[in-house]
């Protein structure tokens, strides 16, 4: 946290150094998938997970902007750095995915925006969740839930 207002937050999945979940994960996509998976795919991230530590980050970025005094809008940058082949699946084994989407390059999966600060206090959920699609795009994922269909995951938590 700087004392303008900006802040930084990194982190490693936990999924990625959980191996029994991992291995578990591989097993469960290779089963709905009906075939092996390559060796290019090395590992998995959850998206409901995915989805709730982005959310999450909006949503500090807006109770912050209520603490402190702004009236600018607000850049917002998200990101995973480190993904390639990485793939999405789902923690939950009720919620799957219909096929597997990974990172085949180094490049890191951005999104950047500048929201007006009373979207963003209004409402940091829908921010977020554009956010979300966009990362889930750049996974492959081209035609991923709609952020409605997302946010059913995610307003039981934050409400």
């Amino acid at each position: 946290m700087y004392r303008s207002g900006q802040f930084l937050y990194r982190r490693m999945p936990w999924e990625v150094t959980d191996t029994a979940w991992q291995q578990k994960t591989r097993e469960s996509v290779e089963r709905l998938a009906g075939r092996q998976l390559s060796a290019d795919v090395v590992g998995f991230l959850s998206y409901e997970l995915l989805l709730f530590t982005i959310t999450e980050a909006y949503i500090f970025a807006s109770r912050l902007a209520q603490a402190v005094p702004y009236d600018t809008p607000v850049d917002i940058r998200v990101g995973l750095h480190g993904a390639k082949g990485f793939a999405l699946a789902a923690s939950e084994p009720s919620l799957p995915l219909s096929d597997v989407h990974f990172i085949k390059d180094d490049a890191p999966l951005e999104d950047h925006a500048t929201i007006a600060l009373d979207q963003l206090v209004g409402d940091p959920k829908e921010s977020a969740l554009i956010a979300v699609t966009s990362i889930f795009q750049q996974f492959g994922w081209m035609r991923p839930p709609a952020p409605e269909t997302l946010a059913h995951l995610v307003l039981p938590y934050y409400r």
